[in-house]
């Protein structure tokens, strides 16, 4: 137990005499020399240095023309997904019209003659038109309609008169 005691003393007296000589030997930084401006203009001289190297990085030729390759490379590939989604679609079309023409053709025929129906309706048409027209310009219509027309300009020509001209007492 005296020699395990005896050795950490021994290796406490060494621990402090080599601090001594590190303290020593360390250059003292002289209070008086720094100077908060020459601080100030390093830490700028830093900042513009990252900055001008951040600019080269952004503005080198070669990394633009890898990054100009890489979107054309991007356009094509999605030029070409757009071109086979049209083909596809228009792939999907004929093979819809062409299922639809052969069920319209194993369909049953209707015995239906649409032209006869088209010109059912457009006789129709033409009868309640030629009704409507002989309505519009009966000859007794057209005289009633202008005779009231001519009394209600004649009566309201007589009220501005009767209205102009002073009473009489």
């Amino acid at each position: 137990m005296n020699k395990l005691l005896m050795v950490l003393l021994a290796l406490a007296v060494c621990l402090v005499s080599a601090n001594a000589f590190v303290k020593r030997d360390a250059p003292a930084a002289p209070a008086a020399e720094q100077n908060p401006l020459k601080d100030i203009q390093k830490t700028l001289e830093d900042f513009g240095k990252a900055i001008s190297d951040n600019v080269q990085q952004v503005l080198n030729p070669d990394a633009i023309k890898e990054k100009i390759a890489e979107a054309n490379q991007k356009l094509k590939e999605v030029t070409f997904e757009f071109t086979m989604n049209k083909l596809l679609i228009v792939f999907v079309a004929v093979c819809l019209v062409s299922a639809q023409a052969f069920v319209k053709r194993d369909a049953p025929a209707d015995n239906k003659n649409y032209l006869e129906t088209l010109q059912k309706q457009i006789q129709e048409f033409g009868q309640s038109f030629n009704t409507q027209v002989s309505n519009a310009f009966d000859p007794d219509t057209i005289k009633k309609n202008f005779n009231q027309f001519v009394d209600g300009v004649t009566k309201t020509m007589n009220d501005m008169k009767a209205a102009t001209e002073p009473k009489k007492a």
